[in-house]
């Protein structure tokens, strides 16, 4: 099966995001994935108000994710309201689920973060079983 990846995160209100997406693009992608990365596409030019760039993100975003089936959690993703709505159409989907435990910006991410820490990865058994 091909290992296909969708980065969520947060992005609205947070400066270092490109960085954060593009570190994780690099990373996941020495690792064998085939990367979706939402802060890759372009913005529309026909929208002046970041409500509407939000939506068109999102719907823009959701249309990858279904293309996935392994979704990279970036952190504080809970503080995010797109990230969170993809958490939970991965949840629902059965996706596997990685959490990125502690902030990468500006350096590359460690391997060992790619996966989660032991206890993240504990506690995605335990729920998946």
């Amino acid at each position: 099966m091909t290992r296909v990846i969708y980065i969520a995160g947060p992005v609205t209100g947070n400066d270092s995001s490109w960085l954060d997406f593009i570190n994780a693009t690099v990373a996941l992608t020495g690792r064998g994935y085939h990367v979706y990365n939402p802060r890759a596409t372009n913005p529309p030019y026909d929208t002046d108000t970041l409500v509407d760039h939000w939506v068109f993100f999102m719907k823009d975003g959701i249309k990858k994710l279904l293309l996935c089936n392994t979704i990279f959690m970036l952190y504080g993703w809970e503080d995010s309201k797109g990230a969170c709505l993809e958490h939970r159409i991965a949840i629902d989907l059965g996706y596997e689920i990685h959490y990125q435990s502690e902030s990468i910006s500006p350096s590359i991410i460690p391997m060992s973060l790619v996966n989660g820490s032991p206890e993240e990865q504990n506690e995605l058994k335990r729920t998946k079983s």
